[in-house]
């Protein structure tokens, strides 16, 4: 088995230098807010946040990410007699709205901590590019007898190489090494497409052409010669790949907020026999709330773009199927080895979402 994380990795404990509180801070109570849902003047409480009246509604079920916006504002529990969001601890209860003091307002430059620890967890750039290039160099050395490599057998080895440093990534990062093992796997095994694909975006989005797309390699490849060097399959992907990078360009996303969803996608508390479910659900309330408030800091003049931004996580999710059965479709073929962990995450994914019968491609 390819994929395996280490038993040393098993609750390694809470590391003295990273901020475990994450979002402790609070809001004036002079009203004098804009609704974290449209962005007009908040007129009161309402499901628990400061909303303005027309968005109740919006918070009473349509918007349900919106009930996390504020953990400093407690919100009543399924327990009728506790509250729940207390900025001590991200797993307890904590006092109601009136015993929590008001802290002074953070500047609007200021990124918020958490963002801040989040991005801190990035993996370097440069050194995977190194990396992957070295591998590549040794894989083309070692079948110079055979030709040069399809640019679809390229893409996949890249992918490939790629998803080892999205794992490592992922086991190193803060909150993830709390967990236990079990659902280590189990969270990976359900997410991997999506941050493979968040990676090739992100990628696209510093890009910025629109005719070509850019591996993490350097090398560029122009998307008009994929349907006839890789087929009408990819062609279709990447071109509905590229979509999605408009819509986050025009919504100028930044690395903050790119920080956010890689979290918001691998902490999932609806990933199914999770241990730690409670664990994995209120770290994703952190993320929200922190995605929040730095959308609001850092672009004011898009009222908006903390809910246009949890809009573009579901096309990500069905971007990420759509590869899946395309590479899929590729390992039946024989075109896609099964010595690749990009193959093993494949059947381990489906093995979880289909039953012990789905663990053999079909």
């Amino acid at each position: 088995m390819l994929f395996q994380i280490d038993e040393n990795y098993h609750r390694a404990g809470n590391d003295p230098e990273i901020p475990w509180k994450g979002m402790d801070y609070t809001y004036d109570v002079d009203l004098d807010e804009l609704c974290p849902v449209c962005g007009d003047k908040v007129s009161g409480y309402h499901y628990g946040l400061l909303t303005c009246e027309s968005c109740p509604g919006a918070l009473s079920g349509s918007l349900p990410v919106c009930r996390h916006a504020f953990p400093g504002r407690a919100i009543k529990s399924e327990d009728s007699d506790r509250w729940s969001g207390s900025p001590k601890s991200l797993a307890g209860f904590g006092p109601g709205p009136d015993c929590l003091p008001p802290l002074p307002r953070r500047p609007a430059a200021t990124v918020p901590p958490l963002v801040l620890e989040l991005m801190r967890c990035e993996a370097d750039e440069l050194q995977v590019r190194a990396h992957i290039r070295a591998y590549l160099q040794r894989d083309q050395g070692g079948r110079s007898r055979h030709g040069s490599i399809s640019t679809f057998g390229l893409m996949c080895r890249v992918a490939d190489q790629t998803l080892f440093s999205v794992v490592e990534w992922a086991r190193s990062c803060v909150f993830f090494k709390e967990l236990k093992v079990g659902d280590q796997m189990k969270l990976l095994h359900h997410c991997w497409s999506e941050l493979l694909l968040l990676d090739h975006i992100w990628r696209q989005i510093q890009h910025s052409k629109q005719e070509s797309v850019l591996l993490i390699t350097g090398q560029e490849i122009e998307i008009s010669s994929l349907a006839g060097q890789a087929g009408v399959m990819l062609s279709s992907l990447v071109q509905r790949s590229q979509e999605l990078v408009k819509k986050l360009q025009a919504l100028q996303v930044d690395r903050g907020e790119l920080a956010c969803f890689k979290f918001l996608i691998l902490f999932n508390p609806d990933v199914s026999s999770l241990e730690g479910q409670q664990f994995v659900g209120s770290v994703q309330e952190q993320v929200n709330a922190a995605l929040l408030e730095h959308t609001v800091c850092s672009s004011p003049q898009l009222l908006d773009k903390f809910g246009q931004l949890l809009l573009r996580l579901p096309e990500l999710r069905s971007l990420s199927v759509q590869a899946e059965d395309y590479l899929c479709h590729k390992h039946l073929s024989g075109e896609v080895p099964c010595n690749n962990l990009l193959v093993e995450m494949l059947h381990a994914k489906r093995a979880c979402s289909c039953g012990p019968n789905a663990a053999v491609l079909h």
